[in-house]
């Protein structure tokens, strides 16, 4: 995995990783028996530092005459502002489905990232301060992966398998989303038009623009329909273990 790591991702991918593991385990352990609206604090601190970054980057944007269709937060990262938003700002069951979907999401964008850093931030690991674009580049994916592994760690998702359908259902709206906005942009969001994934970029060619999309919909489909799957099974397995 590391082989295609620049110097500094050598160093900054990994130590940001353990770091985030460790202070996840630990607000876990000192939060464990307090309260769901306790568990959430550290959560949605994320979730709305994520939205004011954002928020800064657009006005900026505007200001500078520097602003594109390309700034729409409809990324699959960027999008991530509005995953963390539902799980943190709705009630009831639909907060539980709202964790699903961000968990899912969460994790998808974490193992892309990890598998290469480069083609999500750029050379961002060198110099994380050298602009604004490349502190919110950087800030913005790494505390992306701080709030999935502490969700995970708060444990306050309770999963059910019914989260799999709806999860299914809320990302069928976001690629629709996210393919029109591709479409009436001109824009390359989540490689809706083409892809720089070689091996993808060569199926598009050879298949045509219709089946690159349905594969495209359907790894992002299966993916997070796929950890949601597994999240519950290996939730309700421990769970029978504990009462054991």
């Amino acid at each position: 995995m590391f082989s295609n790591y620049s110097p500094a991702e050598k160093i900054v991918m990994p130590v940001a990783l353990i770091v985030i593991i460790v202070t996840g385990v630990f607000l876990g352990s000192i939060l464990r028996k307090k309260s769901d609206k306790i568990k959430n604090i550290p959560l949605t601190i994320i979730a709305v530092t994520l939205i004011v970054l954002e928020v800064i980057k657009q006005v900026r944007a505007v200001v500078t005459n520097s602003w594109s269709p390309w700034l729409l937060p409809v990324h699959f990262c960027s999008a991530l502002i509005f995953w963390f938003a539902f799980a943190q700002f709705s009630k009831g069951e639909l907060k539980q489905t709202g964790y699903a979907c961000a968990l899912s999401a969460g994790v998808l964008m974490t193992v892309m990232f990890y598998l290469n850093p480069s083609s999500i931030i750029g050379d961002s690991c060198s110099n994380p301060l050298l602009d604004f674009g490349t502190f919110h580049t950087f800030t913005f994916h790494f505390l992306a992966v701080t709030y999935t592994i502490w969700l995970m760690c708060l444990n306050l998702y309770k999963p059910k398998f019914k989260h799999i359908w709806q999860v299914v259902l809320f990302f069928v709206f976001y690629f629709i989303l996210i393919i029109s906005c591709a479409y009436i942009f001109n824009t390359n969001y989540t490689n809706a038009l083409y892809s720089n994934i070689p091996f993808m970029e060569t199926f598009r060619l050879s298949a045509g623009q219709v089946w690159y999309t349905i594969a495209m919909i359907a790894f992002g489909l299966g993916a997070v329909s796929g950890f949601t799957t597994l999240y519950c099974l290996l939730y309700k397995g421990l769970n029978k273990l504990r009462k054991r």
